[in-house]
Order: structure tokens, then sequence, then C-alpha cells
């Protein structure tokens, strides 16, 4: 959860965290306020309760403690808020992720786009942006912006090859364009993480005219790696001169590479037309961050 405080029209963000009814922030070291000097603090993406209700807000109050929270060094007056009392409406309207249903994703590999929509399959009411957060996570689109009178929106979900089988948890930070928010979103989200390999068909062989080339065949991966993959093919050119057999260039190359957004190459070999062999063995490699 992300929050502002402005001093002297300077607008400085700082990250907060909830606990019960706590509200808690460090002051950035940047940010000096002097005594009898007035300054703002703007939150959002506040958790808010789960049926309606109106809080006091007199009973509430700001207090400023060291890091070690031992003592206070100042503190609000209570029953002096200019807004007495601050009332939580319920709304049906959320933000759906994945039509409810749960995520799984091979360590070290990209999810394929995640679906994001309102909870009434209608077009967007505002224009949303959507920041995604997590210590183990990372996401392609992020943050996500959600356009005024768009259906869906898409996202991907990445993990590192280093994650242990398990769920990790991702938060949600939404702001919307409109004066008063259309949408609510869940606190936490869950993603899990499993080890079943991605697999990666290769043809066993390839059929190549004399004096030609094969027809490109396509190698995709089921899943985008995390970060780069590439895969290699060697063959012993000292018996199979490269000037009688080589990889197609125009379509192919010896390595096939991989990342994120590139989840497709081809394959394609050629041979002169005085090339004698019947048949050249080939062997495949895979290598990369993944």
């Amino acid at each position: 959860m992300e929050g502002n405080i402005v001093f002297g029209g300077v607008k400085t963000t700082f990250t907060a965290s909830v606990v019960n009814t706590k509200i808690t922030f460090k002051i950035p070291a940047t940010v000096t306020i002097p005594a009898n000097n007035d300054f703002s603090i703007e939150i959002s993406s506040l958790p808010t309760p789960k049926s309606a209700i109106s809080i006091d807000m007199n009973k509430m109050s700001i207090v400023l403690t060291p890091n070690s929270r031992i003592t206070t060094k100042a503190s609000s007056l209570q029953l002096h808020n200019q807004v007495s009392t601050l009332s939580f409406v319920t709304s049906e309207l959320h933000l759906v992720i994945n039509n409810y249903q749960p995520i799984e994703l091979t360590a070290g590999t990209c999810s394929s786009p995640i679906k994001i929509e309102g909870s009434d399959h209608n077009r967007f009411m505002s224009n949303i942006k959507v920041q995604f957060i997590s210590s183990s996570l990372t996401f392609e689109a992020n943050p996500l912006s959600l356009y005024l009178g768009d259906n869906v929106g898409y996202f991907k979900i990445c993990g590192a090859q280093n994650l242990i089988p398990t769920i990790y948890t991702y938060e949600i930070i939404k702001s919307e364009s409109s004066i008063s928010a259309f949408y609510t979103a869940l606190s936490k989200y869950s993603v899990s993480i499993i080890n079943n390999p991605i697999s990666i068909t290769i043809p066993t062989s390839l059929t190549i005219p004399r004096g030609g080339c094969s027809i490109p065949v396509k190698i995709s991966l089921g899943r985008a790696p995390s970060s780069d993959m590439t895969i290699n093919f060697e063959y012993n050119s000292d018996v199979y001169k490269l000037d009688e057999f080589w990889i197609n260039e125009e379509v192919s190359y010896n390595e096939l590479s991989y990342n994120k957004t590139v989840t497709e190459r081809h394959l394609s070999f050629c041979s002169a037309s005085n090339f004698s062999y019947s048949s050249v063995p080939v062997n495949v490699y895979m290598s990369g961050t993944n």
C-alpha cells in the first residue's frame, strides 16, 4: 500500500502497512517538517471494512514516534477532526482475475496472458491503473492500464527457476481516474508454483532435398521463460562440410534464442546438390538462464 506526504507543495511517496486499526508508515529521510507547519497525508488503496459501517473520526489520532517506537515525539488532538464521521458503503463491483480460477506456474517460466475484468463483465466505467507488487514474482505489463470502455485487460506472471514449489502471494494497488472509485479489489492474490517441466516438441527428423532446403518447422515453447533460453543444434562439420550441409540462415540459426516475448522460432537445413550422405546426426542442447 502506497501513500504520499505533501509539505510545502512537494509530494513524497512512502510505503504504508495496516495492522488491525493502525496504519503505519515511515516518513522518508528526505522530508523535514518544522513544527507548527501544515502537511497532508494521502493513502491509496486503503483496505476498507467488509460491510457497510461508519467510523467516528474524532477517535482517530496521529502519533509520531522514533524508529524504536518506544517513545512519542508528537501526537494530534482527538475531537478536533473537521470530518466527524467516515462512512463506508459496500460495492458489488470488483476486479476479477483469471475468472476466479487458481493460477499455476512452473518455476522458470511466465504464464499465458491472464485476464482481468469487472465482475459485471461489462465495459470499464473509469480509467484504472493496476500495480502488481511481489517480492518473489515479476509481472509483464506492470503497471497495467485498463481504459474506460474496454472490457478486459491482460498481464503475465513470471517466476524465477529458483522458486520452490509452494504458494506465493502478490498484492495489487488500484487507482481510478474517477472522483469516486467504481471497483474494489482484494488486497492479496495467490499463485501456485509447481515444478512440472514444460515439454518442447522438436522433430526427430527432417526431409532435405539435395540442392534445396527443408520446409521450416516451427519450434514453440509452451510457456515463455522468465528470462532467456536457447536451443542449440550441432553436427560434425568436419565430416559434413559447411559448403555441402548447413543451417538455413534465412529462417533459422544454429542457436534458437527465446525470451519473455519470443516463444516461437523456426528450424530448417539445406544441402548442396553434390551432398552424398543419406542422413546427418544432429545433437540438440538446451542452455540459458533457465
